[in-house]
């Protein structure tokens, strides 16, 4: 069997506009007051988000503004493609990888389409291959970057060569201003835009992490949980108030699992990075996996400086491990991340 790929490069790119936890409360209470009566009294949610800045992919006055689906989507296409070229081109030199070299391309994203997809165009700007395999993800949502990271250890693996994984989202692009739901205001209080990019193919023990597992469970009849309902202006959130608890019953067992599909015993220490859904999500994940405190602070600490940007989040966290030093040698850590379906989503990583 051939040696367990590894994460060569890692590197993210978020957008120019910067959007404080206090202007963004302020946005909510002018744009949505209109449409629901009282809600003064729920903007609470802003102070409780755990968020105090994010970055949004166009200046704030552009949001207050009726926009329609075609023109959020026209901006998601160009945002996307600004972001992932700077997150890739970022992650290759980490890698000490050329773009001619690469195999293949995943691309992760959930907040905007585009056919051909915003892969082809980095592709060709990138200038990969014309033989490149192309491999578009679409509605994983916040698991997606995690799903990502997964597949592309896959294609290298059977591809024998290096896989560039692009997770790109702007999240803030789906804002509603028609919709006063308490979704949408989690999501105002929540959600920021960003992209982060990894390298995954064969090397050697001192390249990076090696991937030596994935697992992913989808829980039953919880479509209702998480998503997004097309509506005429756009993508409009849905968010269950049920999410914590459904990762207080389901984080557990997936992380037995996924230690499983990794032949790691159940004793063995294990390290976490994981995607910060909210303040909720992580007491969640502190309840039911025994999280050390620095890798909860290192997922706060994202989540505080750039919001929940849905599917590159959990990377934004990994690169945060790398920067502070990997663990010792030979240790574990298990990469977890949750979206819609309701569905999580696993790699283990091996330092």
């Amino acid at each position: 069997m051939s040696a367990a790929p590894r994460l060569l490069g890692l590197a993210t790119a978020v957008p120019e506009h910067e959007l404080t936890q206090e202007a963004a409360r302020d946005f909510a209470a002018h744009n949505l007051a209109a449409h629901r009566p009282g809600l003064a009294r729920l903007l609470g949610v802003f102070e409780r988000a755990g968020v105090t800045r994010r970055r949004i992919a166009r200046p704030l006055a552009w949001y207050a503004k009726p926009r329609s689906f075609a023109e959020k989507n026209a901006a998601f296409v160009e945002a996307a493609c600004d972001l992932g070229r700077a997150s890739a081109h970022a992650a290759l030199a980490r890698a000490a990888v050329t773009p001619s070299d690469l195999a293949a391309l995943v691309f992760v994203s959930s907040t905007g389409l585009s056919t051909p997809g915003v892969e082809a165009t980095l592709a060709q700007d990138l200038g990969a291959p014309p033989s490149l395999q192309r491999l578009p993800l679409w509605g994983l949502g916040c698991a997606g970057g995690v799903a990502g990271l997964a597949r592309a250890g896959l294609l290298a693996r059977a591809l024998a060569g290096p896989v560039l994984l692009v997770a790109v989202e702007t999240c803030s692009l789906t804002f509603v201003r028609s919709d006063a739901s308490r979704s949408n205001l989690v999501a105002t209080a929540l959600f920021g835009d960003g992209a982060a990019a990894a390298v995954v193919g064969p090397g050697e023990p001192s390249a990076g992490p090696a991937l030596v597992g994935h697992h992913a469970h989808l829980v039953p009849d919880s479509q209702a949980v998480m998503g997004w309902d097309v509506v005429d202006d756009g993508l409009k959130v849905r968010f269950a108030p049920t999410i914590p608890g459904v990762v207080r019953r389901h984080a557990g067992p997936v992380a037995r699992a996924a230690r499983a599909a990794a032949n790691l015993p159940p004793s063995a220490p294990l390290g976490h990075v994981l995607h910060p859904g909210g303040p909720k999500v992580l007491d969640a994940y502190h309840a039911t996996l025994g999280v050390a405190p620095s890798d909860l602070a290192r997922a706060a600490a994202v989540l505080r400086d750039l919001g929940n940007m849905s599917s590159p989040t959990a990377l934004f966290v990994l690169e945060r491990q790398l920067a502070e030093g990997p663990p010792p040698a030979g240790s574990h850590s298990l990469c977890m991340a949750l979206g819609p379906g309701f569905a999580a989503e696993t790699v283990m990583l091996q330092w």
